[in-house]
C-alpha cells in the first residue's frame, strides 16, 4: 500500500480459475494477487480530470465502489466508481490487467456500484441510480436513470429473480431501501428500513434473504420474494449495543450466517440464523 493512502473500500473479484483483491483508495485502483502481496495493476484516479459541475469533486479525488461485471466465464471486467462522477472499467483476465474505458454520467461523486452478469448498477452521492450494459469489450452503455432523492446512495447489491430479471436493492443516507427492476428502474418497493444512514447491505442469492445494518446499530433480516404482490418482508433484527454499525455479510448464499464490522472496533460481530 502507498503511504498516507486512505482506503474506502476493499473486495475480492473472482473469475473463471483467479480471484484478485482490489483496493479503492485516495490513490485511485490498486489490483493484486489473493494474497494481497503481489500488485498486479494499478491507476493513479488523478489521471481522471476533476468535472467542473460536480460539486462533490475536490482537488484529492478518490474511488470508491467496486463491481465486477461478466460477459464470459474466462473473462471479468472491474468497475470502480470515482469522485468525479464517472466510471472506470478494467479487464481482467488471468494475469493480465489493463485498462479498458470510462463512462462519465454521473453528476455527483459515487458511492456504490453493483454488478449482476452483464448489468451494472450506480449510485451517487445525490442519490441518483444508474443501470449500465457493457458490452464485449468493455464499454458501459447507460439504460436508464432515475433522479435521487437528495440523500445518499449509500449501498447497492443485485440479485435476479424467479422470472430471471435482475433486480438492485439501493440503500440510503434517510434509511430507505428501494428495490428497482435494473433494466429500467421501475420501482417494485420501498422500505423505512432504518432511523439512520443504512450502511451495509447483502444477499443471500439462494435464500433470497436481503440484510442491512446502520448507524442506529441495528441489523435487520429480510425476506425477498420475488414475482409476488409483497416484493420484500421483514424476518428479524438485532441491535448490537453501543456499535455503530458499518458493513454487513453473509457467509454464505443459504443466508444462515452472518457478519457485521463496526465503527472504530476490530470487532466482528457474527450470528447464526436459525429459522
Amino acid at each position: 500500500m502507498l503511504s498516507n493512502n486512505v482506503e474506502f473500500q476493499v473486495a475480492f473479484v473472482s473469475t473463471s480459475g483467479r480471484s484478485y483483491f482490489v483496493v479503492a483508495s485516495t490513490f485511485g485502483v490498486q489490483i493484486f494477487d489473493e494474497g494481497g502481496s503481489v500488485i498486479l495493476f494499478s491507476y493513479d484516479i488523478s489521471k481522471s480530470p476533476v468535472t467542473a459541475d460536480n460539486p462533490d469533486a475536490s482537488s484529492a479525488p478518490y474511488a470508491v465502489g467496486i463491481a465486477k461485471l461478466s460477459t464470459r466465464p474466462d473473462t471479468a471486467f472491474i468497475c470502480v466508481g470515482a469522485s468525479s462522477g464517472g466510471i472506470l472499467v478494467l479487464s481482467a483476465v488471468g494475469l493480465d490487467i489493463c485498462f479498458c474505458s470510462k463512462a462519465q454520467n454521473h453528476d455527483y461523486s459515487v458511492t456504490c456500484l453493483a454488478g449482476l452478469d452483464r448489468t451494472l448498477v450506480s449510485g451517487d452521492t445525490s442519490g441518483t441510480v444508474m443501470s449500465w450494459k457493457i458490452d464485449d469489450k468493455g464499454k458501459l452503455t447507460r439504460t436508464s436513470f432515475i433522479r435521487g432523492p437528495n440523500w445518499s446512495c449509500t449501498c447497492l447489491c443485485m440479485y435476479y429473480d424467479r422470472s430471471e430479471r435482475a433486480m438492485a436493492v439501493a440503500a440510503f443516507g434517510s434509511g430507505h431501501l428501494r428495490i428497482y427492476e435494473a433494466a429500467n428502474l421501475a420501482l417494485r418497493a420501498e422500505v423505512a428500513a432504518h432511523s439512520r444512514w443504512i450502511t451495509g447491505l447483502d444477499v443471500a442469492v439462494k435464500a433470497k434473504l436481503l440484510v442491512s445494518c446502520s448507524e442506529d446499530s441495528i441489523f435487520t433480516v429480510w425476506q425477498l420474494h420475488p414475482d409476488e404482490k409483497t416484493p420484500i418482508d421483514y424476518v428479524c433484527s438485532t441491535s448490537v449495543s453501543s456499535h455503530k454499525l458499518v458493513g454487513a455479510r453473509f457467509l454464505n448464499s443459504e443466508g444462515n450466517s452472518l457478519c457485521l464490522s463496526s465503527f472504530e472496533s476490530d470487532l466482528l460481530h457474527c450470528y447464526n440464523l436459525v429459522f
